[in-house]
Formats: structure tokens, sequence, C-alpha cells
């Protein structure tokens, strides 16, 4: 199970920016994640004909918490461009916005396709997705990830 306390920390966060993503050994794979929060005024921008005012950057600051998640064995893990990533328009189950653990997603739908991973072997799999600003992580494994705040 995943640890309920660190997991409600990061889906306290408004937005997370994906910092580093790795396999620190064979078959396994860690990410680090930092608190994006909003900061200082930014200028405004003029798109067109329209301008956008009152503007904020979005950043990582001294203040910025930041996680490590990692799976000591997965079956897969994709990274999609977040501009690009599409969600299940209500076909997925899942619970969380940050941190998702999903029952039902496309994601397990294609691990059930293009792998030999099912519920017999090598056991009922765990479809975590990680949402992040430019970034989206989904990671299948049988256990969940062990999660360490960083700061």
């Amino acid at each position: 199970m995943i640890d309920p306390n660190l997991a409600a920390e990061i889906e306290s966060c408004s937005f997370l920016y994906l910092r580093e993503l790795r396999e620190p050994r064979e078959k396994s794979v860690l990410l680090v994640l930092d608190e994006a929060i909003i900061g200082a005024p930014a200028p405004n921008v003029t798109i067109g004909n329209k301008t956008f005012n009152n503007l904020c950057n979005i950043e990582v600051n001294t203040i910025s918490r930041a996680f490590e998640l990692l799976w000591d064995e997965y079956i897969a893990y994709s990274v999609r461009n977040e501009s690009f990533a599409q969600p299940g328009f209500g076909e997925e189950i899942l619970s969380g916005h940050c941190l998702c653990v999903y029952t039902k997603s496309h994601f397990l739908d294609y691990i059930a396709k293009a792998t030999w991973g099912d519920a017999d072997y090598p056991g009922l799999l765990l479809h975590v997705g990680v949402r992040c600003l430019n970034h989206v992580v989904d990671v299948a494994s049988i256990k969940p990830p062990k999660i360490r705040r960083l700061r």
C-alpha cells in the first residue's frame, strides 16, 4: 500500500515538476518530483489581439517540497508529454489528482495486450500515474512505490 501520509502530501501540491526519472538499478524506476508553487508576477503576454494580465510564474523555490518515488520492480512505465496526454473521459477509474492510483485505465489495457503481466503472473497489477507540469508518468507494477520526502 502507498504510504497514505506521503501520498496526501503529494496530493496537497498544486503543481509538480518531474525533476528526474531514472533506473537506479536494472528493472527498477525512480522519480524525483518538485513541488511547483505560484511565484513572482510575470509580464503581460499578448497573443494575437488578446493580452493576458495578472500572470504569475509557476516555479520551484527554496520552500518547495520534493519527493522521491521508487519502484523496486516494474512491469512497464511510460512518459508522455503533458500537452499530448489525453484524459480517460470517464472510461478510467482512479483516485487522486497528482498521484493517481488506477483500478481501470488505458495503460492497464495496454499492459494486458503488450506484456505477459496479469493477475495470474506476476500478480494483480497496480497502475500509479504521476501528473506533472510537462510530463505524465505511468508505472505498472505489482507493488506500490516507496515514497520518501527529500525536503
